[in-house]
């Protein structure tokens, strides 16, 4: 819309090498000076001595709340030597950018012409992407762990969040045009303004049987499409199965929960209600509360009971009602009759997408591996904290941990990485495995197939690459919020039971071998694993060893120590060097050789 305040343009001086506060901005670009909305924005969200403009009306004191907000109100300088205007990523220290900022006049200029023409900001962003991208928010040493483009992004959903809200307004009247009114109006909204602030996690009750069944994964999908197209403006992040959103209206909620149970899902959520001022604490500080939200059941369910959901009385019979409404099906195996609700009846009726999974159901003696990966939220907010301290410390070893606040621009700054790291993953898989060989479940979730047990060291290893790539920090600490979950088994075993083990996982890595164990362990022994994969192990040894273990575990132990077959024991031995100290037990390290003896 013409002449409409563009929020995400307030700091395009950030994008030169010209001070944000105007001290330079001379005759040789004032006479440029666009006569725009957004540039009126860029003059006056500002609040400050250094700044000669200040709020004058309702929006651009809004945009200079927003500002405050996406930034966590805190601006204070902070004491460090070193420079910050290049972009610091807390997780990845490997990160190298340049100054790409504008400095020559020509460009200044141009900018400023381009202003002119009231761009909206997918144009702006499609013209000065890499700088947005590459340049910090705040320039300061220790503080520029967060890039323009991030700050900018949040700012819009901010500005548009309370442009539209009816609950947090501020009066034409309550704007005082100077330092300390805007101040004290700041304050005094920081304090008496609320917001929710709620992790959902969705959830399903089916217990899918067949490959048709995992259409579920694309109602999951299709449940956060509209949750992020519903409610752009209030997301702080999403994910396959889970979003961080906020808002001051609990009716938000009441429609997320209609969108999610209108697809048949359920949700958790864990929410919390502070002033805004305290926002800055968050996460660490903020208490939030857990509860599960359902769909209504009804008061009386007459059997047969739905099998997949068995939340539901059953008033479909499969196949025949497929057969009756859409005819005969050469995908449909007939393999005995099955009860089921409407909602799954409708899942299992939608052609399955997954057509290399079902061609590899059908074949004989067929292996796949599931790998899902996932975030621990609560492990993340400790771990940037922590990298965050960690960075504070090379430029001061005085830093304190309540300097290390995580934001909701650190959030989101780490969150378009994990996406970029969630695509590089893909495609490391569909080049490893070529296309044919890899199902895409959900953008964090696959299916291999496999022709070796062994084959799960190559899963790992592309795993390992792209975290080494995004996020090699994590590897250095004793907690990692990214978790992977490994499962073997036949193409045919119910994956109900695969997505049991996903969801029962406690650990950062998981690897389940259907049938012969499991492995726990950490993130950041992945590099030692991967090392322990490659050693040389005598294979008779590992065969035997796999084969005691299924008479008894426990004698599987004392062959494991005896040490009259000299050559045997020297690969157990070279096992219990190589795992033992990655905090892996017994268990652990038997499903490991039998890995290894595939």
């Amino acid at each position: 819309m013409p002449n409409e305040l563009i929020p995400e343009l307030h700091d395009v001086l950030k994008i030169t090498t010209l001070q944000h506060n105007f001290e330079d901005f001379d005759e040789r670009f004032s006479k440029y000076s666009p006569s725009t909305r957004s540039w009126k924005g860029v003059l006056q969200h500002h609040c400050g001595e250094d700044f000669p403009a200040f709020p004058t009306d309702k929006e651009t004191f809004l945009l200079h709340f927003a500002d405050g907000l996406a930034a966590g109100f805190s601006r204070r300088k902070q004491s460090y030597k070193g420079k910050g205007i290049i972009l610091y990523k807390l997780w990845n220290s490997n990160w190298q950018s340049r100054d790409l900022r504008l400095r020559e006049e020509e460009e200044i200029i141009d900018l400023l012409k381009f202003l002119s023409k009231d761009p909206t900001y997918d144009e702006f962003k499609d013209k000065y992407r890499q700088i947005l991208e590459s340049s910090a928010e705040d320039t300061h040493p220790g503080m520029n762990i967060t890039s323009l483009e991030t700050h900018l992004t949040l700012t819009g959903k901010f500005f548009r969040f309370l442009k539209n809200s009816t609950n947090l307004t501020v009066g034409d009247d309550e704007i005082i045009s100077s330092i300390g009114g805007i101040s004290d109006l700041t304050k005094s909204k920081m304090n008496s303004w609320h917001l929710y602030l709620t992790r959902c996690k969705f959830k399903f009750n089916q217990k899918p049987m067949r490959a048709r069944d995992l259409n579920i994964l694309g109602l999951l999908e299709e449940v956060t499409r509209r949750i992020k197209e519903n409610f752009y403006d209030n997301i702080l992040f999403t994910t396959s199965d889970e979003t961080l959103i906020f808002f001051d209206d609990p009716l938000v909620l009441d429609k997320i929960n209609s969108i999610v149970t209108t697809h048949g899902l359920w949700m958790s959520i864990y929410q919390s209600r502070p002033r805004i001022g305290e926002i800055k604490y968050f996460p660490k500080k903020l208490r939030f509360e857990g509860k599960h939200l359902y769909s209504l059941l009804p008061t009386v369910i007459s059997p047969p009971i739905c099998e997949i959901c068995q939340m539901l009385g059953a008033t479909k019979e499969w196949p025949n009602d497929y057969y009756s409404q859409f005819g005969k099906d050469p995908e449909i195996t007939e393999e005995g009759t099955e009860h089921l609700c409407e909602t799954c009846f409708s899942i299992r009726s939608k052609p399955s997408k997954l057509k290399g999974l079902k061609i590899w159901t059908e074949a004989e003696n067929t292996d796949v591996s599931w790998m899902k990966i996932s975030l621990n939220y609560e492990s993340l907010t400790t771990t940037l904290q922590q990298l965050y301290l960690n960075y504070l410390r090379k430029l001061n070893p005085l830093a304190k941990v309540e300097d290390a606040e995580v934001r909701f621009s650190l959030i989101s700054e780490f969150y378009k990485d994990y996406d970029s790291f969630l695509l590089g993953l893909k495609n490391s898989l569909l080049s490893r495995f070529g296309e044919p060989g890899v199902e895409i479940l959900l953008k964090d979730m696959f299916c291999i197939k496999m022709e070796k047990r062994q084959n799960i060291f190559l899963l790992l290893q592309e795993f390992n690459t792209n975290l080494d790539l995004f996020f090699p920090e994590f590897k250095k600490l004793p907690e990692v919020p990214i978790q992977v979950s490994l499962v073997y088994s036949r193409s045919k075993f119910p994956f109900f039971e695969v997505w049991r083990l996903i969801e029962d996982q406690s650990s950062d890595l998981k690897i389940s071998l259907i049938g012969h164990g499991s492995i726990e362990t950490s993130l950041k022994y992945l590099d030692d694993i991967l090392f322990a994969g490659t050693s040389s192990y005598r294979k008779t040894a590992l065969y035997k060893l796999a084969e005691i273990s299924k008479i008894s575990e426990r004698l599987a132990e004392l062959k494991f120590k005896d040490r009259s077959e000299k050559s045997d024991f020297e690969s157990y031995d070279a096992l219990k060097r190589n795992l033992l100290p990655l905090g892996m037990d017994f268990s652990s390290l038997l499903t490991f050789a039998k890995l290894l003896g595939d």
